[in-house]
Formats: structure tokens, C-alpha cells, sequence
């Protein structure tokens, strides 16, 4: 009796493997809303970089224009005191 209940046991624990093995096999099919979960990440993650992308090159603009401004303002300081100058001199 004791012998046929762990054979019982042995055969429902088979049973129960078969059983996961099947799921298992299955779950490409079970498991669709992850795959489509990793897609809107990846859009996600694709939509963070172009954001990263727009931000850095308006960073970059932004410096650009300052360098600028501050270089024609340095040309023009320069200019009017090289005039003063000439017209002081000049007199």
C-alpha cells in the first residue's frame, strides 16, 4: 500500500511536469502583452533619445549664439575705443 502510494505520487508529480512543460511551451503564445510591453519601452526608449537629441543640439545653438554675441560686442568695445583713440590723438 505504501509502495503504490508513492508510485501514485511519482505518477502525479509526472503529470505535473507534463503539465508545466506544455505551459512552457505555450507561453510565446501566453505571453504577449511583455512582447508588446518591450515594444513600448523601446519607443519609449527611442522617443527618450531623440528628447536627449533635440536638448543637446538646442544646448549647443544656444552656446553657439552666446560665443557669437559676445564676440561681435568684443569687436564693436574694440572698435569704438580704437576710434576715441584715433580722434584724441588726432586732435
Amino acid at each position: 500500500m505504501g509502495a503504490k502510494a508513492i508510485g501514485d505520487n511519482i505518477q502525479v508529480s509526472h503529470l505535473k511536469k507534463d503539465k508545466v512543460i506544455l505551459i512552457a511551451s505555450q507561453a510565446p503564445f501566453i505571453r504577449q502583452p511583455p512582447a508588446v510591453k518591450l515594444k513600448l519601452s523601446m519607443v519609449a526608449a527611442a522617443a527618450a533619445a531623440a528628447v536627449v537629441v533635440v536638448v543637446v543640439v538646442v544646448v549647443v545653438v544656444v552656446v553657439v549664439v552666446v560665443v557669437v554675441v559676445i564676440v561681435v560686442v568684443v569687436v564693436v568695445v574694440v572698435v569704438v575705443i580704437v576710434v576715441v583713440v584715433v580722434v584724441v590723438v588726432v586732435e
